[in-house]
């Protein structure tokens, strides 16, 4: 597996739970948030609003709300463009980016797969 391929992986796989985590409803589901006033967990739909009370300072649901699936999907569209373009107009890698896509990888280091590309 090439270390292009095994990124790719990941950003399919990143991308496949965030649409999911849309559910149905898509795009119309309203943003993720985490509710300083309440503190909780805001998320919801176009007919339905949660707000699951944990504490006004849990960094978990801090955490959680950063990672709206609309976010995730707008990461792993960078993440591609970047990829995209490390490599030059001649079909070799841009000076300076291989080290880029590299390090994009050790974000998956704990994949089964990341020892394989580190090998070759």
């Amino acid at each position: 597996m090439t270390l292009e391929e095994f990124l790719a992986a990941r950003f399919k796989e990143e991308e496949a739970l965030a649409l999911e985590a849309l559910g149905e409803h898509g795009y119309g589901a309203s943003p993720w948030s985490f509710d300083e006033k309440n503190g909780g967990f805001d998320f919801g739909f176009p007919n339905e609003h949660f707000n699951v009370p944990i504490g006004k300072f849990d960094p978990r649901m801090q955490h959680m709300a950063r990672h709206d699936p609309r976010k995730v999907l707008r990461e792993v569209a960078a993440k591609r463009e970047v990829v995209e373009a490390s490599w030059s107009a001649d079909g070799e890698r841009a000076a300076g980016l291989g080290q880029a896509i590299w390090l994009l990888a050790t974000a998956y280091a704990t994949h089964p797969d990341y020892k394989s590309i580190q090998d070759s």
